[in-house]
């Protein structure tokens, strides 16, 4: 018997039941829950998560944005984007240096309070539409990042598109997203639920990076989060290969 969960929307009306099954690509070996449930009924004014709640996700943020800027080398006058930029914690690290940044996030609260740590920040989802408003606003950016968001994006060729039209041509774009194989070797099913639709593999998320016209340069696995891996991305271009 498949597993469900509830749903609420924000008016309070009745709950909605989902089934919670997970099924994988042949093609790209991405594992997915087989029902999505739309973004805006749970990225809305009762999302709950505020990531700069934690000393330890505060920690690690400092520590991200300076080994990001050792590997990016991004000028003084570049701009950094973070997609789901949450409440500011990792994108004022990269303000706080000198560097330009905007942060893109859906949920109100998480958005307003960036906003009080002098961040500019879109209220909206990201995609393809977003990437090239934020382009045309801003101009291209030196990197973007989207750390653990890939995987709630009901269409991710969608977003990756729009991180790629939004990055400059000599600029880098970051991901950090779930690891499956790590998901299935520690049994760890208590974290499939709606919220999180995709878990990657190297492979899936390399086969999403080329569909976008991106080619991935690094790649590393990481125990965060029960086992992620961080790619960096730049646009295609002869001779590039993926380092470990």
């Amino acid at each position: 018997m498949p597993l469900t969960a509830d749903f609420r929307t924000p008016d309070e009306s009745p709950s909605v039941t989902y089934p919670l099954q997970i099924v994988r690509c042949d093609t790209c070996t991405v594992l997915q829950v087989n029902e999505a449930v739309d973004p805006a009924s749970i990225f809305n004014e009762r999302y709950p998560y505020f990531s700069s709640s934690s000393p330890e996700i505060r920690s690690h943020f400092s520590q991200f944005a300076s080994d990001l800027l050792a590997m990016a080398a991004v000028p003084d006058d570049g701009l950094v984007v973070e997609i789901a930029c949450n409440d500011g914690g990792l994108l004022k690290n990269f303000a706080s240096m000198g560097y330009r940044t905007f942060g893109v996030e859906p949920s109100h609260r998480q958005a307003e309070m960036a906003r009080s740590h002098g961040l500019d920040v879109m209220q909206a989802f990201f995609g393809r539409v977003a990437g090239a408003s934020i382009r045309d606003q801003q101009g291209p950016a030196s990197v973007v990042i989207a750390c653990n968001v890939l995987a709630h994006v009901p269409d991710p060729v969608d977003f990756v598109q729009g991180l790629a039209g939004l990055v400059g041509d000599e600029g880098v774009v970051v991901i950090e997203t779930g690891y499956a194989p790590d998901l299935v070797a520690n049994g760890a099913f208590d974290t499939v639920y709606h919220e999180h639709i995709f878990y990657h593999t190297a492979a899936s998320l390399g086969f999403l990076l080329d569909r976008a016209g991106l080619a991935m340069d690094r790649l590393a696995h990481v125990d965060r989060q029960g086992g992620s891996i961080v790619a960096t991305a730049r646009k295609k271009g002869p001779g590039r290969q993926a380092e470990s």
